[in-house]
């Protein structure tokens, strides 16, 4: 008889401890749908297009040049590739043209 108790002790306390289990596993399941259901309503254009905004707002460092504007118009990371501008002298010297003539 103390036998048939112990296992009937055992019995509940392994239901209680898959019960709690089951409880927390569900409610883990309900938090990631949850989350994933505010997340795709909540990850937008316009929602995205703000935080892109937000983004560029917190960033410290300051650039200068004229194809600045372009780089956060077109919406990508790389210049365009452009000619160099007639008014700054070009940053290597062309080795082509060998010395200037002197009269």
């Amino acid at each position: 008889m103390e036998k048939e108790t112990e296992k009937r002790i055992s019995e509940i306390e392994d239901a209680a401890f898959l019960a709690r289990e089951k409880a927390k596993a569900d409610a883990e399941y309900y938090t990631a749908a949850k989350f994933a259901e505010a997340n795709r309503l909540k990850l937008t254009p316009e929602y995205l297009e703000l935080m892109k905004y937000q983004a560029i707002a917190a960033n410290s460092k300051i650039y200068f040049g004229q194809d600045i504007p372009n780089m956060f118009v077109e919406g990508t990371n790389s210049l365009p590739k452009s000619a160099p501008s007639p008014n700054l002298p070009s940053a290597e010297p062309d080795m082509r043209k060998g010395k200037p003539d002197r009269q």
